[in-house]
Parts: C-alpha cells; structure tokens; sequence
C-alpha cells in the first residue's frame, strides 16, 4: 500500500482533502474511488483512508483508521564509532 505525506493530518481527523503534490501521486498511482491509501502526516500518525472523490484539483479522502508509531523501530539503536591514530 502507498503511503502519502499529508501534514494536515491529526488525531481526529475524519476526512481531508489531497492537493498539490501528493495529488500527482494519486494520479500516478492510478488509484479509483474506493481504494485504501496510506496517510502519514510525519510525526508519527498515520491513516488507513478511503479514496472518495478525485478530481484534477483534488482529491477527497475518509479515515478509516488512526495507527500511532506505525512501522517504526521500538528498539532504540546506539552507535558507538571509535577513532584510531
């Protein structure tokens, strides 16, 4: 499933309008009303939305789900980087 940068998203959102480049995407994608997309607004929420309406100008997408850290690492990773003369 394709994930789209949507930084408007939030906790309670139920319904958001794509535009711009995250429409050309959808475009390219060839996605059809009806298709589940991915929405991640880049700090740390993500949506399961429905497509509902797409037009040239933009797009109209319903949540469907909220998921929280979805995908990330829950294991903290430390680099240790030691110089030799």
């Amino acid at each position: 499933m394709e994930c789209l940068y949507v930084p408007e998203l939030s906790n309670d959102t139920e319904s958001l309008s794509v535009k711009g480049e995250e429409l050309k995407h959808l475009w390219a994608l060839r996605l059809k009303v009806g298709e589940m997309v991915m929405l991640s607004n880049g700090k740390g929420i993500c949506s399961l939305s429905q497509l509902c309406k797409i037009s040239k100008t933009e797009a109209e997408v319903k949540t469907k789900e909220i998921l929280f850290d979805f995908g990330e690492n829950q294991v903290k990773i430390v680099l240790g980087l030691g110089i030799l003369d």
